[in-house]
Order: C-alpha cells, then structure tokens, then sequence
C-alpha cells in the first residue's frame, strides 16, 4: 500500500506551479499551510504478492483545527507613582473610545502578549477591566485572545494582572501626651 499526493504549488514558498507535479509514493503524504482549505489529490496505490496493482484516486480538503496559542506578558505590581500621569484615569472608558491606542499604551507599559499557530499569522486581541479607585490603586486585567487566519481562536486563559499599589507617602503626628489631676479640660497646641 503507497500513497502520493498532487503538488499544484511549490511547498516551500506557497507559489503556484506553472503545471502540477506529483509527489513520491510512500506511506504517507506530507500536507502544509499551504493546502489549508483546498483539495488535495491523492492517489492511492495497492499492489499484490504477483505484482499486480491499482491506483485509485480522491480530493481531500485540507484545514486546520490546531488554535492559536496565545502567551500573556507576565503578571506584576507597579506602584501608583509609577504609573501616575501614564494611564487614563478609567481604562474601560478609554478602551471602549479608541481600542487599539488604549492597547498600545498598555503594551508599552505593562508588556505584549504573543500567539504562535501551526500556521502563522495568527493575531492577539485584548480586552480590560480597570478596578482601579478615584486614588489610582487597584488591579488591571488584560485578557487576550489569539485568532488565526482560519478564524480560530486560542482556548486556554491568556490573563496579566497588573496590581498598582497605593503609596503612603505621609506622616501622622500625634500631640504629646499631657497629664491633670484637675477635673478640666486639657488644652492642646496646634
């Protein structure tokens, strides 16, 4: 039992064959990105103990049913400082205006999330939601998706939190402590 396939394009490269070329026979064929939603012919080839053989032949559509990975920058912590004067104050807001800036900043500041596909091309999309308070703390979630050429999408959570912490930077100062055996009301500076 052999088998071959019909090559209308060079497999390296993807470019169309000025005429279609058989491959090999073998136990099996090789099929690439380049035949993702085509057919493919295939020749099957069957020979017996005496030498005697047949072919037969049949199209096969190809496509791809791998998704997407998708792998999300790392999680981490910035402190409010850090990010002061960098962010809108309300990224849902801000995403919900004009998306693809909104994301750019984010991946400027905080990192990309990449997608890797059997096939390439694949892209990564990004959603937010911003828990941040009016103080500047609170934690941003990025959520991204990678879809492919063929529509597919990555299935496995694609997350980064981003926790911005407040910072303290104040001081409280308590009165002196003061003592009466008198009955009447301490008077206290400033």
């Amino acid at each position: 039992l052999e088998v071959r396939r019909l090559f209308n394009f060079d497999a390296t490269n993807c470019e169309l064959l000025d005429s279609p070329i058989f491959g090999t026979w073998g136990e099996s064929i090789p099929v690439n990105c380049c035949d993702i939603d085509s057919l493919v012919t295939i020749e099957l080839r069957v020979t017996d103990e005496e030498g005697n053989s047949s072919v037969c032949w049949t199209d096969v559509l190809i496509e791809d049913k791998l998704p997407p990975l998708c792998l999300p920058p790392n999680s981490l912590q910035v402190t409010c400082l850090e990010v002061e004067g960098e962010l809108p104050d309300n990224l849902n807001d801000a995403f919900d205006q004009d998306p693809d800036g909104t994301a750019a900043l984010l991946d400027q500041l905080f990192g990309e999330a990449t997608a890797a596909d059997n096939c390439g091309g694949a892209i990564i999309e990004q959603s937010v939601i911003d828990t941040r308070t009016t103080c500047g703390s609170g934690t941003i979630f990025r959520t991204f998706v990678a879809v492919d050429e063929q529509g597919l999408s990555s299935t496995a959570p694609c997350t980064q939190q981003v926790i911005v912490a407040p910072v303290h930077d104040y001081t409280i100062t308590f009165p002196a402590d003061r003592s009466s055996n008198e009955c009447v009301e301490p008077e206290f500076e400033g």
